[in-house]
C-alpha cells in the first residue's frame, strides 16, 4: 500500500502489446515511452467508482444542484473529466502516485478528494509544512482556497480515507482519491514550485468544468 507506484508506468499492465514493446532494445526508449503514454492516456478512467460516485450524490446539494438524476449525471460525468485532467498534469511533471503518505515524509504532496478538491501539502522543514485546500469554487460549504495555519495532518493520508488535522478551521477533508508526490531528484524549493503550478493549472481547468457541469443541468 505504501509502494510507489509512477503514473508513466501504468500503461505497461495493459495488454500484451506494450509487454512486447517493453522488449524492444534500449535504442527504442522514445518510442516505447510515447507508446505507453498513448496506451494510458486512452485507458484513464471513463466510469465513477461505486464510492466516489455515492458521494458525490450524497453532497450534490452541498454544490448547490438540484436533487435529481440530471445533477448526479452532470456530476460525474465531470469528476471523469477532472481525472483526466489530473492524471495528465501529473504525467507531464513526472510525479508519482502513492498509496499512502506519512507525516515523517519530508517530500511535498498533492492531494485530490473524491468532491474533486485539492490539498496540496509543502516540503517538511524543521518540522512544519505549508498546508493549502483549495475547493474550486462549486462548493458552497467551504471556502475556496484556505491556508492550514499551525494546523498538521494527523496520521498518514492514505486513498480512500479522508485526511485529518490538528485543532483548527479545517477537521478533516472528504475521502482521498489520488496522492501524488515530486520526483525525489528535486529539492525543497522545486517541490514547492512544482506542486504550486500544478494547483494552479489543475484548479483553472477544473473550474471550466465546473461552468460546464452546470449549464448542462
Amino acid at each position: 500500500m505504501g509502494g510507489v507506484l509512477s503514473l508513466q508506468g501504468r500503461g505497461s499492465s495493459s495488454g500484451g502489446e506494450p509487454a512486447a514493446v517493453m522488449g524492444t532494445a534500449g535504442s527504442r526508449q522514445p518510442e516505447r515511452d510515447a507508446f505507453l503514454e498513448v496506451i494510458l492516456m486512452n485507458t484513464i478512467v471513463q466510469t465513477v467508482p461505486e464510492a466516489v460516485a455515492d458521494h458525490l450524490r450524497d453532497v450534490a446539494v452541498k454544490f448547490g444542484l438540484e436533487d435529481k438524476e440530471e445533477s448526479y449525471a452532470a456530476l460525474e460525468q465531470s469528476w471523469i473529466e477532472k481525472m483526466e485532467v489530473f492524471e495528465h498534469e501529473m504525467i507531464e511533471r513526472g510525479m508519482d502516485e502513492v498509496g499512502v503518505f506519512r507525516p515523517e515524509d519530508e517530500r511535498a504532496a498533492l492531494l485530490l478528494t473524491y468532491s474533486g478538491s485539492l490539498i496540496s501539502l509543502g516540503p517538511l522543514e524543521d518540522g512544519e509544512r505549508q498546508i493549502r485546500y483549495t475547493s474550486i469554487g462549486i462548493r458552497k460549504d467551504v471556502p475556496e482556497t484556505m491556508d492550514l495555519v499551525n494546523q498538521k495532518i494527523e496520521g498518514c493520508a492514505e486513498a480512500g480515507e479522508s485526511l485529518l488535522f490538528s485543532d483548527g478551521p479545517m477537521k478533516r477533508t472528504s475521502p482521498l482519491f489520488r496522492i501524488v508526490v515530486p520526483p525525489l531528484s528535486l529539492d525543497p524549493d522545486e517541490q514547492t514550485c512544482l506542486v504550486e503550478d500544478a494547483v494552479t493549472v489543475i484548479s483553472e481547468k477544473f473550474a471550466d468544468l465546473n461552468l460546464k457541469a452546470l449549464e448542462e443541468i
